[in-house]
């Protein structure tokens, strides 16, 4: 089973993200569950620390409004997780290079 993780700032944003990966797993009756859902970076890190066999699909806001951005987010979850798909939602298009900088693998 893959494990999704969301981490997004704001909690509307996040809600509405929630909503559509619930929906499309259950219409695609897809073998993945919604696991973690927060807008504290530092949280991710400690759920994924504590899951040391998960491959996760995450998706990541840029600019969390943190110490954290979601790039260096993504940077620290590649060394737990070296499998996993990372997935930047955000309005910071201009950011998109980026990923590159940080060698993050990321999805569109």
């Amino acid at each position: 089973m893959l494990s999704i993780i969301i981490c997004e700032d704001d909690w509307r944003q996040r809600q509405t993200i929630e909503t559509y990966v619930k929906n499309y797993i259950m219409m695609e009756s897809l073998d993945m569950e919604l696991v973690f859902s927060t807008g504290n970076p530092l949280e991710v890190l400690e759920f994924v620390k504590s899951k040391p066999q998960m491959i996760g699909l995450y998706f990541f806001d840029v600019d969390l409004q943190h110490e954290m951005s979601g790039l260096t987010l993504a940077a620290e979850i590649r060394k737990y997780d070296d499998l996993g798909k990372i997935v930047f939602v955000t309005t910071h298009g201009e950011l998109s290079y980026l990923t590159f900088t940080y060698k993050i693998e990321a999805m569109d």
